[in-house]
């Protein structure tokens, strides 16, 4: 068996979804099963998402954020959101997404 449980990280892009990101995030805060981070990586979002972020890293000292001055796009998003993750498993969420509290726990057991 192993010495301790392996850990999990979440990583979010985000652009432009202000109005989801509490939502999304509150999903990954409130989980059954303890994540260690959960990674989002803003992508130079014009709208309120980097306030809105800053004020839910404030609440949460698992959400770390990341800001990209320029657009690059979703697929790069998320490789430098798996970049910065510390976690031994990656699960990408959109910024739009919410998952049901059971989701990592279900996870967990099958791997």
């Amino acid at each position: 068996l192993p010495d301790r449980l392996p850990t999990i990280s979440v990583v979010t892009p985000n652009h432009n979804h202000a109005a989801c990101l509490p939502k999304c995030i509150a999903s990954v805060a409130n989980q059954s099963w303890p994540v260690l981070e959960h990674v989002v990586v803003d992508d130079a979002s014009t709208d309120d998402s980097i306030s809105v972020l800053e004020a839910l890293a404030e609440a949460n000292p698992r959400l770390k954020v990341i800001r990209s001055e320029r657009n690059q796009g979703v697929s790069l998003a998320v490789a430098k959101a798996i970049e910065a993750a510390k976690g031994d498993f990656v699960i990408a969420l959109a910024s739009d997404d919410e998952l049901p509290r059971q989701s990592i726990e279900s996870f967990m057991k099958v791997i």
